[in-house]
């Protein structure tokens, strides 16, 4: 009956998905899609309502349905931009935070959630990246960021520090070439 993704909002690279349960949202981030105020192709976050119950329509839409109807199309609750290919978002539901590898800035992005899952940038965590692409946090906080252009993973604690460099460019044990995910 649903699908996600219409005229302006389809997805042109989704990369990363997460889910809020707190805040009863799902943040869709396209690596490459439009990101409004000009930023073309910059990449975005789309904020859905998860209390809808979407279903992937696409097969449906054409083979499922009669002739001439099309399923209802669920538009995000608000786009988020301002990315240069985003890679990756990691999400820390009880704090209200949402972590942004955004790749070509060569920077994370961090941005809290209002009280109905809206995301604002906060600040810009800056650790000496070259391309970051995968994030993932832990229960104690610390974010853990795969560094593609330094061909190593980083470990930052809750206060955004370089602890601990894994890994080294190579391709023997222990070493990456460009890793991309965490």
């Amino acid at each position: 009956k649903y699908f996600w993704g219409g005229f302006w909002d389809y997805f042109h690279f989704p990369a990363a998905v997460e889910v809020d349960d707190i805040r009863g949202k799902v943040y869709v981030l396209d690596y490459i899609n439009y990101g409004g105020a000009g930023n073309k192709y910059g990449g975005r976050i789309s904020v859905y309502d998860k209390s809808l119950n979407h279903e992937n329509q696409w097969f449906k839409s054409f083979n499922g349905n009669p002739a001439g109807t099309k399923p209802e199309l669920i538009t995000p609750d608000i786009v988020y931009s301002g990315f240069r290919f985003p890679a990756d978002l990691t999400l820390d539901e009880v704090n209200g935070l949402l972590y942004v590898s955004d790749s070509m800035n060569i920077l994370v992005q961090k941005c809290s959630l209002d009280a109905n899952g809206h995301p604002t940038h906060v600040m810009d965590i800056l650790a000496d990246f070259s391309f970051p692409t995968g994030i993932d946090l832990d229960t104690d906080g610390n974010l853990y960021v795969a560094d593609s252009g330094n061909r190593v993973i980083k470990k930052l604690d809750s206060d955004y520090n370089v602890v601990l460099e894994i890994g080294m460019p190579g391709y023997g044990d222990g070493q990456f070439i460009y890793p991309f995910g965490v």
